[in-house]
């Protein structure tokens, strides 16, 4: 999570949002958001979308494992 790499609590966040901290929580483990909710938890955060796409490219790619993606295609 980007917050945890910069020590930054939930609540916190959810301050900076004008949201509660169990709001944040579902933010942070949805498998989508809106964009202008990540924008909003960017900024809450002190990150924005060029960060994101630096730390991106920085982490190694997954290894995807063709035969899994090949059964549940059957």
């Amino acid at each position: 999570m980007l917050r945890i790499l910069k020590n930054i609590p939930q609540k916190t966040v959810a301050k900076k949002m004008g949201v509660s901290q169990p709001a944040v929580s579902k933010i942070e483990h949805a498998e989508t958001n809106s964009g202008t909710t990540r924008n909003k938890y960017l900024r809450a955060i002190n990150w924005c979308n060029e960060d994101v796409e630096r730390l991106k490219e920085a982490l190694p790619r997954p290894q995807i494992n063709k035969m899994a993606v090949l059964k549940r295609m059957l």
